[in-house]
This record gives C-alpha cells, sequence and structure tokens, in this order.
C-alpha cells in the first residue's frame, strides 16, 4: 500500500511534535510518507508528477465514520499508484483542484485550521491502522 499525504505548510512546535507521534505509531502497520510544501503552487506541481489517487480535503466533501473512512482508506491505498491525501493551506483548494480530484473528503463540517486539519487526518489514519491490523475498535458492539 503506497499512502503520501502532501500539506501545505511546515509544521513546528508542539503541532510537529504530534505529527511525529502519530507517524511513529502509524508506520509500522501503514508505510506513509509526508511531504510538506511552502505553497499551494508546489504542492500542485508534485501532484502533475505522481500517478497516485488525489485525495483533497474539504470541509464540503464527504463524510465517514471511522469504519466507512477504513474502508475508502483502503480501496484507496490499493489502487493502482496509491493515494495522496492533499492537503491545502489556510484558504484551502481552489475549484480546479477539486475538479481533478479522484475524491474530496471532509474531516469535519466544521472549518478546521490546516495544522490541525493534519493532526486529524493522522489520527483517523493510524485508527485505520489499527482496524487493518485486526485490533478491535472500541466503538463496535
Amino acid at each position: 500500500m503506497a499512502l503520501s499525504i502532501f500539506a501545505v505548510g511546515v509544521l513546528r512546535g508542539p503541532y510537529r511534535a504530534l505529527a511525529d507521534d502519530y507517524l511513529d505509531r502509524l508506520r509500522p502497520r501503514l508505510p506513509v510518507t509526508v511531504r510538506e510544501f511552502r505553497a499551494l503552487d508546489a504542492l500542485r506541481r508534485a501532484l502533475a508528477r505522481t500517478p497516485a489517487r488525489r485525495i483533497l480535503l474539504d470541509e464540503r466533501g464527504d463524510s465517514f465514520d471511522t469504519r466507512g473512512f477504513h474502508r475508502f482508506v483502503s480501496e484507496q491505498v490499493r489502487a493502482r499508484g496509491g493515494a495522496v491525501f492533499c492537503l491545502g493551506g489556510s484558504d484551502g483548494f481552489e475549484d480546479r483542484d477539486r475538479h481533478d480530484a479522484h475524491a474530496i473528503v471532509s474531516l469535519s463540517r466544521l472549518t478546521l485550521p490546516h495544522r490541525l486539519a493534519r493532526i486529524v487526518l493522522l489520527e483517523q489514519l493510524y485508527r485505520v491502522s489499527t482496524i487493518e491490523a485486526g485490533h478491535p475498535y472500541h466503538r463496535d458492539g
């Protein structure tokens, strides 16, 4: 399974520490690479060079519960070329970006700061990895 996260902005301080904590827990189960870009145009150029399925995070996208997100991620990362989750900067994405995406996902109907959205994504990917590994999900039953 190939999974990447492309994000506009560089995490620092407590955001970096929390992201690194989730990545340390996630990577043994689900290898993931993270690329940070200073501007949306740089992220777009990198996307143009990857065969991966483009999944944009946008508050107008499809919402999932945790089990549904697990199914969605499993399908996406098994697709030819893998998947790349894309997080825009503070202004998000433009219509042309949404048009070019294979999928658009909302982590919440609330507007999240882009740094916090990355942490929420990493936490949810960690949950996906534990479900994939067969660990009991405490919300089942």
